[in-house]
């Protein structure tokens, strides 16, 4: 293991009340000034440098055993937070109740180890960790002929037997759907896009018996997964009401069984997300201003990944881009940034962390934003973080709308060369993709190009207004204008235009 690498993660992926824990700990021993200090030294930098933190602790006489001692750190870190989360989660809880039921046995002190086994039993049973529950049964195999009247054992040994079966089952089951899942999502990852060779994959996995039915998915964990992939494909039909259908039955079944979401909130999260998404597509606004409410909420919520750093980047992911595309939607956006201000900076610092499709879409809804307050310099800065992402090229349909808008302000900033130049870029999108939106905003862009110096601007301006508007309608093409509304842009240049003319 590369330990100056593993360090400087570990130490970074720390919350402050882990690191707050730490040092209580490590400050109880003797002789622990010196983790202390190597510690606070790596804390405290960016990024991992061993020559850097040599220089930091030139003084110490620990530096000569720096390699040693990064060693022990590492392993006092994973023993601070062995203690730190022992008991707060299932898991922990599980693991101690197997090991405490282990060294019950090994004593001989069979009645106490089968009633520790018992409660164990219950919690795995709850949160279905079949993985235990397989592990339990074997050791109440060993342990029931010393705690159950002879008479009786060959009917728990009958017992075991179904609950064995039983367990297999679930789990074969989940495994089969979890199965599903990941093809269902390698597909989706396969096509950037919507389009007929995607359609077919997806139809394919779909046609899979457990998928016609959520009465198919005999456990919580797989009637979890059922609702992912049904409410996914249906939100790649755009058969929003489906969709909205599923994930309500999703987030429904999770909060009719609270501890899932304290255990794995993965899921839950995902389907909310998804129904601020369906919200949104359907422009019912106001249900999903609600959805954003519940998910500023969460935190409120008594469970600790809720109130990390970490979950307020994922649930800025989550809603950021979406409230300012309804306030670009319903003219509102200066309310909005006004509110947004310190979550824009709170976007900026944490971005790199987030998932990239979210993340260059809330830079793209901020670019189109600012643009909108006649902010060109602040729309340019976060298009130019679009263009900079190692990962734009997998999101043509964010590339291309950055791109365009990045156009429209060369445009009205009278940079004719640069829109020139980067008119021969979209041309080159719309030849690689088959969306009309994209085909439409190439041709677009071209146009204005041949007829920037001839004052025929408003005849296309009107000329596309009409075009997009169209096209806008469909909702195959409808995901083209959410952070940025081209046909909007166009109806106000359109009129005027008119109004100059009259």
């Amino acid at each position: 293991m590369n330990h100056s690498g593993a360090l400087y993660r570990l130490i970074q992926s720390m919350t402050q009340s882990e690191k707050r824990y730490f040092n209580v700990l490590v400050s109880a021993h003797r002789d622990s000034s010196d983790y202390l200090k190597l510690f606070k030294a790596i804390d405290e930098k960016k990024g991992y440098d061993d020559a850097a933190v040599k220089e930091l602790l030139k003084d110490e006489p620990f530096i000569k055993h720096l390699a040693v001692k990064k060693i022990h750190l590492y392993q006092l870190l994973l023993r601070s937070l062995r203690n730190f989360h022992e008991g707060k989660t299932f898991d922990f809880s599980l693991k101690e109740m197997m090991i405490e039921s282990s060294i019950l046995s090994d004593k001989a002190l069979y009645k106490d180890s089968y009633a520790m086994i018992m409660k164990a039993k219950a919690l795995a049973e709850q949160f279905e960790d079949w993985k235990v529950l397989l592990e339990i049964i074997h050791k109440e195999y060993i342990l029931v002929p010393h705690v159950i009247k002879h008479s009786q054992i060959e009917k728990e040994f009958q017992r075991l037997a179904k609950e064995d079966k039983d367990v297999i089952a679930q789990l074969n089951n989940y495994g089969e759907i979890a199965y599903q899942a990941i093809a269902f999502q390698m597909t989706t990852k396969k096509y950037s896009f919507s389009n007929g060779k995607l359609m077919k994959s997806l139809k394919q996995v779909m046609s899979h018996p457990l998928l016609k039915s959520d009465k198919n998915a005999i456990s919580f964990r797989a009637k979890s997964l059922f609702y992912i992939i049904r409410s996914g494909y249906h939100l790649h039909l755009n058969e929003f009401e489906k969709a909205e259908s599923f994930l309500k039955r999703h987030i429904q079944m999770y909060e009719q069984f609270p501890h899932f979401i304290e255990a794995a909130p993965g899921n839950y999260l995902s389907a909310l997300r998804d129904l601020l998404t369906v919200r949104f597509r359907m422009k019912r606004f106001d249900a999903a201003k609600l959805i954003i409410k519940q998910l500023e909420q969460l935190p409120e919520r008594k469970i600790g990944k809720f109130r990390t750093s970490k979950f307020k980047s994922v649930l800025l992911s989550f809603t950021l881009h979406i409230e300012l595309a309804i306030a670009l939607q319903t003219n509102s956006e200066k309310e909005i940034l006004k509110k947004n201000a310190e979550a824009e900076d709170y976007f900026l610092r944490h971005a790199h962390l987030m998932e990239a499709r979210s993340r260059m879409k809330t830079y793209l809804a901020l670019a189109s934003s600012h643009f909108e307050m006649n902010d060109h310099k602040k729309a340019d800065y976060f298009l130019q973080k679009i263009f900079r992402d190692k990962d734009v090229s997998r999101f043509h349909e964010i590339q291309i709308v950055a791109s365009l808008l990045q156009l429209i302000i060369y445009l009205e900033d009278g940079e004719l060369d640069s829109v020139k130049q980067l008119s021969s870029a979209i041309k080159r999108m719309g030849s690689q993709n088959d969306s009309l939106s994209v085909k439409l905003m190439a041709e677009f862009s071209e146009k204005l190009t041949r007829s920037t110096a001839h004052n025929k601007l408003p005849h296309i301006f009107s000329e596309y207004n009409r075009k997009f508007s169209a096209l806008k309608q469909t909702p195959d093409e409808q995901i083209f204008f959410d952070y940025f509304d081209l046909q909007k842009w166009l109806a106000k240049k359109s009129e005027k235009s008119l109004v100059k003319i009259h």
